[in-house]
């Protein structure tokens, strides 16, 4: 169990460095892994976190030989602490799930159960070993927590500078939905890309000087994060940005590109449908609906309150205009996420983007203004 706690940390800390969303089956779109592993949790001092995972279960193996018996409660104290942490931050801080992080976690907690009657005869009494256990766990759990919300944080984020698929690949940047109807052309990667503002979901007027594209999943936690961000960049310079919203279900449904074995986000692509069918026929509800989607992705909520907001719901939501939309959102997202799957993405300048997120508001705030270079930015 040892080894296997031990292979599970190695495993993460080659996908964490990797960004590969294949490197791991289940870690790839929509399941969680990208949020987790993304996240400023993942970090402690500017390393993954399982840096010194790996130590530690180097240790436990040392534990586990006749000269480091003594080791053996204290370790296993602080690989139960660290568990039990991680699996809180998972639930109540981050709101998403990596299945090899929490295989990871179920081991340490295994081992900490069917090790400390070893531990107890290592130390010679269950009292010495309960003891040992006790105290090293919680202090060094305290030390983790205090290090990850007082310590430096990480680069939860990455701005590249990327160019599309050739131009014989048919896969998609240069023939789509988004550039069709009139008004606004907003260009990206050197004219090769278009979006029509105006007949575009968007946040802010759409003749503002700039224009942001949003790549996302209603269903995704860190995406949830990033629309209150947008919101709020919207809000700290008036006039100047629009962020047009381009919905990726990460979802079997609509998304073929979905590797077979990821579970994905079940239910976004009706929240999708929904939201761009309350664009098309009703656009002044769209902003409510967005917010409250955003606050409750639940598939079901989102088509009722889809049915009341419109004024004929089946014959919105049988416009083809969603259907090509979404498969446009779908055809790009596999495209910009060759070498970074994380989501949410967005575009912000010709060909700059931006992968996940800075880990507060007021520096994702700080980073647009600065790649947008807007006044104060």
């Amino acid at each position: 169990m040892a080894l296997a706690g031990l292979g599970a940390n190695l495993l993460l800390l080659v996908r964490g460095l990797s960004e590969e969303g294949s490197t791991l089956v289940g870690c790839g779109p929509g399941s969680g892994c990208d949020e987790v592993l993304g996240s400023r949790w993942s970090q402690v001092l500017g390393m993954p976190v399982t840096v010194p995972g790996v130590l530690i279960y180097g240790l436990l193996l040392l534990a586990l030989t006749r000269p480091g018996r003594q080791l053996l409660a204290p370790v296993l104290g602080l690989i139960f602490a660290a568990a039990v942490w991680f699996i809180f931050v998972q639930a109540a801080w981050i709101g998403a799930f990596c299945p090899w992080c929490m295989a990871a976690q179920g081991i340490g907690i295994a081992l900490a159960a069917l090790g400390l009657p070893h531990a107890a005869g290592a130390c010679g009494s269950w009292k010495r070993a309960l003891a040992g256990f006790a105290i090293t766990g919680p202090a060094g759990a305290l030390a983790l927590v205090l290090l990850q919300i007082f310590g430096p944080q990480p680069e939860t984020h990455r701005v590249d500078e990327i160019s599309p698929a050739p131009a014989d690949d048919t896969k998609v940047m240069d023939i789509d939905a988004h550039s069709a109807g009139e008004g606004r052309l907003a260009v990206f990667f050197d004219g090769r890309k278009g979006y029509r503002v105006e007949e575009l979901p968007h946040l802010g007027p759409a003749d503002a000087p700039h224009v942001v594209i949003e790549y996302f999943d209603y269903a995704c936690p860190a995406c949830r994060t990033m629309g209150g961000y947008l919101e709020s960049l919207v809000e700290a310079f008036p006039g100047e940005i629009c962020v047009v919203l381009l919905p990726v279900p990460l979802d079997r449904d609509c998304n073929d590109s979905m590797p077979p074995l990821e579970p994905g986000h079940p239910g976004a692509c009706e929240m999708a449908r929904a939201a761009l069918a309350i664009w098309r026929a009703s656009p002044e509800n769209f902003h409510a609906f967005h917010q409250a989607i955003l606050a409750d992705p639940d598939a079901a909520n989102a088509t009722a309150l889809a049915s009341a907001l419109l004024p004929d719901p089946a014959e919105a939501m049988r416009d083809p205009w969603i259907g090509s939309i979404i498969q446009a959102n779908i055809d790009d997202w596999r495209v910009i996420s060759a070498d970074n799957p994380r989501l949410p993405k967005l575009l912000l300048a010709n060909r700059r983007i931006l992968h996940g997120f800075p880990p507060t508001e007021a520096g994702f705030i700080e980073l647009i203004a600065y790649e947008l270079q807007l006044d104060g930015g």
